[in-house]
């Protein structure tokens, strides 16, 4: 049986929900913290979301949003491109943004789960989020 890898980064932000909202879903903002990634999407449950190279465009992730409530949460089921897997269901992983309000201040909870035991996949998600969850707070904050 596979080991069950889950990722789970919490941070508070000194921002109110919107504005992280906005840091997540603005790509001229992603690009910013995101490694020059910019995010795009209509927005809508069931479209596309991709991050792409601002410069290059060349795809980095590709995914489909599973559930959207603007402002408070967002769920998409991703494939890394740069990972070099193939684009098969079982190496797409779950990421999930909650947002909770408090004191004027955002508690921003990111998971992602589905590494199906690879703890190469999971370490590198593992210090992806930490780098992009610092410069997004350095970003809001500054």
């Amino acid at each position: 049986m596979d080991k069950v890898l889950f990722l789970k980064k919490i941070i508070t932000i000194d921002a109110p929900p919107a504005e992280v909202w906005d840091a997540i879903t603005n790509p001229e903002l992603t690009k910013q913290y995101m490694y020059h990634s910019e995010v795009i999407s209509d927005w809508k449950k069931g479209s596309s979301i991709i991050w792409q190279d601002a410069d290059t465009k060349k795809v980095h992730v590709k995914g489909i949003i599973l559930e959207i409530d603007p402002g408070r949460l967002l769920r998409t089921k991703d494939l890394s491109i740069d990972s070099g897997l193939p684009d098969v269901e079982s190496n797409y992983s779950y990421v999930t943004y909650e947002l909770d309000e408090e004191n004027s201040r955002t508690n921003l909870k990111v998971t992602e789960d589905n590494f199906n035991g690879d703890e190469k996949r999971y370490k590198d998600s593992d210090n992806f989020w930490n780098v992009v969850l610092k410069g997004l707070k350095d970003l809001l904050e500054s």
